[in-house]
């Protein structure tokens, strides 16, 4: 798959993915999900491929994390609580993302 094609499907710039590639940038969890997608594959599977289990795990519990919020989003999109929960959780998946591997 070319650059400008991963990029595209994975809401980036060529730009981003060849920093990526060639290890200028740091790449968060959400951005790593988004390239797994694109490439029809998990993150684990990505990273696997470079012996990083730690890292993998740290990302499925991100992943997981965000998904409750979007379901606690959908659940209670009325509810004032739900969204203030909703904001809590996404604040856990930032800081579990920041952690060091």
């Amino acid at each position: 798959m070319r650059q400008e094609d991963l990029a595209a499907a994975a809401g980036m710039t060529r730009s981003s993915i060849a920093n990526l590639e060639a290890g200028r940038q740091e790449i968060p969890a959400w951005r790593l999900l988004a390239i797994a997608a694109a490439l029809n594959t998990t993150v684990c599977a990505l990273l696997a491929e470079h012996g990083d289990a730690a890292l993998a795990e740290r990302v499925r519990i991100v992943a997981e994390v965000r998904r409750f919020a979007t379901d606690l989003r959908t659940g209670l999109a009325n509810a004032t609580v739900g969204l203030a929960l909703g904001a809590i959780v996404d604040e856990v998946a930032n800081r579990i993302n920041t952690l060091p591997a």
